[in-house]
């Protein structure tokens, strides 16, 4: 299986689980992912996880 389906296959599965939200750390963007999630009514973070913890944002 190809990179691109197994990454189809996971972001397929992202949707279907339907979590509140994805967090993207720096460096982890991708703007279909972004785009895909966002329209599935998933919200799409983009900020530090250990900042966030730190400052109460999680």
């Amino acid at each position: 299986m190809s990179a691109r389906n197994t990454c189809h296959l996971w972001l397929e599965e992202v949707v279907r689980l339907g979590p509140r939200r994805v967090i993207f750390n720096p460096g982890t963007e991708n703007a279909v992912v972004i785009e895909t999630l966002s329209r599935s009514g998933i919200e799409c973070v983009e900020g530090c996880t250990l900042v966030m913890l730190k400052t109460g944002q999680f």
